[in-house]
Formats: C-alpha cells, structure tokens, sequence
C-alpha cells in the first residue's frame, strides 16, 4: 500500500493482474488516480501469463491480437505512450495457414488471394460477394440471439462458403460448437477482417511479458502500486457505496474498486459483501470456453513459412509462436502451441482429452516426418476456463456481466465476462477502457 501521498487523488483499487485489470490500473494512473493492483498469485498476466523452460518461452494461449491497429490493446499502449517498451509487430499474412481434408491451403487475405484459394469452389467464389455485403450490412442488434450457423443457411448455403466462415469461428472465439456462436459476435468479429485497416493482426514482440511490465512500470512511474501475492478477502461496502477492499488483514480505502476477475473467483470475492445483481447464482451461470492446450518446444527443424494452422477438423487451431516473435524460442528451436477447443462433455471424458496430444503430433508428423524425435519441451493443460465466457447464441453479450455495477457506487467490473466489445482479449482490453473512461469523468479526472 502506497503510504507516501499526504493528499491522494482518486484512489482507485483493483483487483486482479490480468490484462483487463493492470490496463484499467495504468489508465486511471496515467489520467491521476491513486491506484493500487493486488493479485493473488506470485505472477501477473491472470490467464495470459507466459512461462520460459529450457530456453522456450511459452504461452497461456494463442497471443497475436486479430485487428492491428484498431484493437484495443494497441489503442491502450498508444495512449500510454508505451508502443516503444512493449511493441506490437504485424503479423505477415503468408504466415497463416489452414488444413482441410488433409491439404494445407493459405489463409486467404485479399482479394486476389479470395479468387484463387482452393478453400472455395468457383460457385463458392461467386457467393462470397454477396454473402460480405450480407455481413457488413448487418445490424448486430437483431442478430445476438440467432445462431451462425442458423443465420448463414440464409445467404450462404454453398458448401464450401458455409464452410470457409464457419471455419473462423475457432480460432476467433474459441467457440468449440461453430455452428452455436452468436451471429452477433461473428459478425463483429468478420467485419475487420473483411475490411482490414492496417495490419490485420499484431504480435507483442517478446511475448505479452513486456505488456504486462509496461502497465506495471505506468502505474508505478505515476506513485501506483502493483502487488503480487496480495489475496482479498472481502469488500468494504457502506451505504451502498465502496470504501475499500481487505487484503491480508489490511483495509486498501478506495472510492472506486475495479474487479477483474472471473465470474467463479468474483462469486468468491462477495460471499461476505453481496451485492444486489451479482448473486452466486448468475454468475456460476456463466458458461466459459474450455479446452487442451499442448506446448512443445522443438530443436533443429527447419521451418520460415508456417505461423499458424486453422485446424477446424480437429476443433483447434496451431500456433508457431517463434515465428512471429524469435525471441520465444532458443536458436534452431521452434515453440508450438495446439488449442483444441472442447465442450463440457468431451472436458469430462479423460479418454477424449488423452486423444489430443496423438492428435496433434499426428498432424504435426504428416508436414515434418520425424517431428517427434525433435521435442525437447513437451507441457499438456488442461483449461477448464480458455476464456470466461463463451459467446454462444444462447449467451450472448447483452446477458455478461456489466462495466458498471449500478447498485454500489464506484463499483466496476473489467474482464472477458463483461458485456464488453470484442472475442477473446478483445473484450478485456475494451472493458478496461470503459472502465477507466468512466471512473475518470465521475471523479473529474483528467483526460
């Protein structure tokens, strides 16, 4: 806790060290606010946390940030004046791959490459400009509660064309039923990579780390506080208006607190401070995308082409992380990552989980013969949580959880289970901004 301030300004506490929660920290730091992080665990990055062994620096999940420069973790370290401690570089298009029926095609990016993919038929190819006027036309408010696949039996019922846009889905929700996303999320989802603006994804160079650190270096360059091990116990609620939070048996006094953290650890947090709306029962409602994720580390393979592989077939998709950040992986050596997305049921099925690194290694074999004779790091999670809420049609974002919690004055959510804009960390990132854009005009904070 920060005792040095004999006047504080708006004292702002945040719980959670994830993305969602040191972003809000260093834009309320940056615009005056007192703020103080505390996150329970020894490490920050919550769920995007990165870990290095035997050289290899490896990933919570697949980190480049579809939509360049209009993502919201660009627009953040451009506002923090942090683009230079934590860079974000683009990710080149001929990098991105994806298998169907056993070939490997390009990922195609434009509009030459949309002529002549062989991931379209020729009446594929004809369908394909009528069905991108249907989506960019398309009113997302009519559309939260209707299924993708549902919606694009209406405009895009060739084969192929289905196929190509229900094969987005993975890799851009983490969605492991494509044809049960919300038309609305896919929409809005779609819409950048259709019209690009910019690089159409980014990379931090050096692994989201740097990211982190440079929230962390913000919020203290401006006499905040980042504190690790630091669980909260409880709220101080009075009135109906937030004082402070509990950590350790110390009080932190706040005039506003921002939670970022999942639904699961929040139904925790306010066991003993309830408040109206935010009841156990809603949020252990919230369903989450869950999954396998395989980790391997591999020396003396030769590979410059292939970043990423789309795998709908297999309900996953590949990233070859080294390729777009070299420093992720020691000299001759590649990083890789296999997400396979996964429905409660499969979850609960030890056989079908076990099925996922053969699965993956299978594949891997079929491009380089003798792939596996090269590992030299292997790491399998499993991931009850990918991300903290799935955005399937029958969860849209209207029902997540709101930014502004009305009942308690100066209460605040951050994080990827709020009605935020954006799949993945999309939405932590944008939740964070709305955030920090509220608690700055209510206090009168600068700009």
């Amino acid at each position: 806790m920060n005792t040095s301030r004999t006047a504080p300004s708006h004292r702002v506490v945040v719980v959670g060290g994830g993305l969602a929660g040191l972003a809000a920290g260093a834009l309320l730091a940056d615009a005056g606010a007192a703020v103080t992080v505390l996150e329970q665990r020894p490490v920050l990055g919550g769920r995007a946390l990165v870990v290095q062994q035997k050289g290899f620096t490896l990933n919570y999940g697949l980190h480049y940030i579809v939509g360049g420069h209009a993502s919201p973790h660009y627009r953040i370290l451009k506002q923090l004046g942090k683009l230079d401690a934590a860079p974000l570089t683009p990710v080149k298009p001929r990098l991105l791959h994806r298998m169907r029926g056993g070939g490997l095609f390009h990922v195609p990016s434009t509009p030459l490459d949309l002529l002549t993919t062989k991931l379209l038929t020729p009446r594929g190819k004809l369908g394909l400009a009528r069905a991108a006027v249907v989506i960019l036309s398309a009113d997302p408010e009519t559309l939260w509660r209707v299924p993708v696949g549902e919606w694009l039996d209406g405009f895009a019922r060739e084969p192929s064309l289905r196929t190509f846009f229900l094969d987005l889905v993975g890799p851009l929700s983490f969605e492991a039923d494509p044809e049960a996303l919300s038309a609305a999320h896919f929409v809005l989802a779609v819409r950048p990579l259709l019209m690009p603006k910019g690089p159409i994804a980014l990379y931090p160079a050096g692994g989201w780390i740097r990211m982190f650190e440079a929230f962390k270096a913000h919020i203290e360059e401006h006499g905040g506080s980042v504190q690790t091990k630091a669980g909260v116990e409880r709220l101080e609620i009075a009135r109906g208006r937030v004082e402070g939070v509990w950590s350790d048996g110390v009080l932190y006094p706040a005039e506003s607190i921002v939670l970022a953290v999942p639904p699961n650890d929040l139904a925790g947090l306010l066991k003993e401070t309830p408040v109206d709306g935010l009841g156990p029962e809603r949020l252990n409602a919230i369903r989450p995308t869950m999954g396998v994720a395989v980790d391997l580390g591999v020396i003396g393979l030769h590979n410059e082409q292939i970043g990423t592989i789309e795998l709908p077939e297999l309900n996953g998709t590949l990233g070859v992380h080294n390729l777009f950040e070299p420093s992720l992986a020691p000299q001759d050596g590649h990083v890789f990552q296999f997400l396979r997305f996964m429905t409660p049921d499969q979850m609960a099925d030890k056989a079908e989980v076990d099925r996922t690194e053969p699965m993956i290694l299978d594949v891997l074999e079929g491009i380089w013969p003798g792939f596996t004779q090269k590992i030299a790091v292997r790491r399998i999670l499993i991931r009850p949580m990918l991300t903290a809420a799935s955005h399937r049609f029958d969860q849209p974002k209207p029902d997540l959880l709101p930014v502004d919690v009305r009942t308690v004055t100066g209460l605040y959510l951050a994080g990827d289970a709020t009605a935020s804009a954006g799949e993945l960390s999309h939405s932590a990132g944008n939740s964070a901004l709305t955030v920090a854009a509220l608690i700055r005009a209510r206090a009168g904070l600068p700009r």
